[in-house]
């Protein structure tokens, strides 16, 4: 199947929650879901990236998961693009582990001694 026919008919998915959903303003929420899809890549790119791996935008439709050999795949959403990342690099990916990059937006929980206190 070609990469175009592949996304078509991909109903949504939850990890797509950016996805414009108030047409009555549709610019707007367009800009929002490109800004949050950007951060997204941001964030894949600093966990793949241990990997060998890069993650890019497919037309705001899907992703790119390519290797450093050029063994590339294109998938619709974050769920598949972990099995592409598993097969292009050969390892077994747990995306909530907990050493994984973080953006400046997010800060790091307390530790659990400073919960007690």
């Amino acid at each position: 199947m070609c990469e175009v026919c592949a996304v078509f008919g991909v109903s949504e998915h939850w990890s797509d929650s950016a996805l414009v959903k108030n047409l009555s303003f549709p610019a707007r929420e367009i800009q929002q879901a490109r800004i949050a899809r950007q951060e997204q890549l941001k964030l894949l790119g600093g966990i793949l990236a241990r990997y060998q791996l890069v993650c890019k935008d497919w037309d705001g439709e899907g992703y790119v998961v390519e290797a450093v050999s050029g063994k590339r795949e294109i998938v619709a959403n974050l769920q598949d693009l972990w099995g592409a990342a598993e097969r292009l690099s050969g390892h077994r990916f747990d995306p909530l582990e907990g050493d994984l990059p973080v953006s400046d937006k997010h800060t790091t929980p307390p530790a659990h001694d400073s919960i007690n206190a």
